[in-house]
């Protein structure tokens, strides 16, 4: 069976990756909806034509636990291309999302006033506010990435029920 895995998003909070198989797409999520079903499996999740997810369980589940999302299509060159995704749940990942957001319009504003205040030859007195707001953001990043570290264990037992679902776990190569 002919596979390619790219890893693809290192340094990003969500990792990604690419799996180019052989295989045509309807036999990736049939294989990977009857890895789910396995009652070993450590996992839950769900598959459908083009889409599949998994989860841990709720008694194995912490604040920084991924979910993994894949979708499954046709490639160009024949069989199927898996694209899959780590992130952390979705209102999670909407909170950081909302506190990226809050910060950095909260630092345009800070910069404007103080911008203003130079402009018209006044004292740039509350230009400190701009770096609390970065080493906010960079807290925040610093929390996500700890969060990252604390799951990976648990990303990995999703990457071993994807494997052991489409029969990749020997032989791999990874770039």
């Amino acid at each position: 069976m002919e596979k390619t895995i790219k890893k693809e998003n290192k340094a990003g909070l969500r990792p990604r990756f690419r799996i180019e198989l052989d295989k045509e797409p309807e036999e990736v999520y049939q294989l990977i909806a009857a890895g789910l079903k396995k009652e070993s499996c450590p996992v839950l999740g769900h598959a459908m034509p083009g889409y599949a997810s998994m989860k841990l369980p709720a008694k194995d589940r912490q604040i920084w636990s991924p979910i993994l999302t894949l979708t499954i299509e046709e490639n160009e060159s024949g069989g199927s291309l898996i694209r899959g995704m780590y992130s952390p749940a979705p209102g999670i990942w909407t909170l950081v999302m909302f506190l990226y957001v809050i910060l950095g319009f909260s630092l345009f504003i800070i910069l404007m006033w103080q911008f203003s205040n130079y402009s018209l030859g006044q004292e740039m007195s509350e230009l400190w506010w701009g770096a609390v707001i970065l080493i906010a953001m960079v807290a925040l990043w610093v929390f996500a990435r700890i969060g990252q570290q604390l799951s990976a264990h648990q990303m990995q037992i999703m990457q071993d029920v994807l494997d052991d679902s489409l029969n990749l776990s020997e032989g791999k190569q990874k770039e």
